[in-house]
């Protein structure tokens, strides 16, 4: 019986340096963005070949100890469909990095759709200051 490889490409971005407000809503996407945009479509990720996207880590890092109020990240597809990576808080000690992934994703996508990094920031008693985020994305064809 033979067998079916799968084939997979990645893509990524990452943002500069920001001290996000409570209850606010940012995006980030194409690779190093200046700062988080806080309207979507603004930081497009744009998809190079049809597939499904079936996981992704979103890595942050932040320099003050803060409270770890639950922080949720998702993929937008396209500026209006939302899927969520997880929710949960920072870690609390300065200087560390805490990870949002979820490897069960599957958003399916078509060449010349795009995504962003969607990213809810909840009302913190200590809001983190100095994050930065990385994101990777695997998608499968």
């Amino acid at each position: 019986m033979p067998v079916i490889k799968k084939r997979y490409y990645t893509l990524f971005a990452a943002t500069g340096t920001n001290d996000p407000a409570d209850s606010t809503t940012f995006f980030f996407g194409f690779p190093f963005s200046r700062i988080e945009d806080s309207a979507g479509g603004v930081s497009r990720i744009y998809i190079p070949v049809q597939g499904i996207i079936t996981a992704c880590e979103v890595g942050t890092l932040h320099t003050n100890i803060c409270t770890n109020e639950a922080v949720a990240y998702y993929i937008r597809l396209n500026d209006t469909t939302d899927y969520l990576i997880q929710s949960i808080g920072y870690n609390t000690v300065a200087n560390s990095a805490s990870r949002h992934s979820n490897y069960a994703m599957n958003i399916p996508v078509n060449i010349g759709d795009y995504i962003e990094i969607k990213i809810v920031n909840p009302a913190w008693a200590t809001n983190p200051v100095g994050v930065r985020e990385t994101a990777t994305i695997l998608v499968s064809y």
